[in-house]
């Protein structure tokens, strides 16, 4: 099985947001490498370090830490299409449901978790704010 790993853009937010997941799977300096345990040792406290977790395990790690969960399910019976959903768990938290049909699970799993740091930004920017007008 094949799972999908998160891009480099998405690497880069999630460690910005607190991602600290031990994964097999890094980018140093944009590049992207598979279980190396000499760079991984050496390397993993730099700035130009990030894990580069499955879609999977960045799903589980949104709703362990942050009660944001990701559904993708398909349009109807025998179709190809797929659209997600993020569910904010936290009180009032609303859900946000996507605009457009996917061609595959994995793109739109990938979309949603989009979103879903897109909803963690929000936040951290709400509390900063908030904090700066106290």
């Amino acid at each position: 099985m094949n799972l999908e790993t998160i891009d480099f853009e998405t690497a880069k937010d999630l460690k910005k947001l607190g991602f600290d997941w031990k994964c097999k799977q890094y980018y140093f300096s944009g590049a992207y490498f598979y279980d190396e345990p000499a760079i991984l040792s050496s390397y993993q406290n730099k700035k130009d370090f990030y894990f580069a977790p499955t879609q999977a395990e960045v799903a589980k790690w949104l709703r362990d830490k942050h009660s944001l969960m990701i559904d993708v399910y398909p349009l109807g019976y025998r179709t190809k299409e797929y659209v997600w959903t993020v569910h904010d768990l936290q009180p009032w938290g609303g859900v946000h449901i996507s605009d457009k049909e996917y061609r595959d699970f994995e793109q739109a799993e990938s979309v949603g978790i989009k979103k879903a740091i897109e909803i963690l930004k929000e936040r951290q920017n709400d509390n900063t704010t908030g904090e700066k007008q106290n």
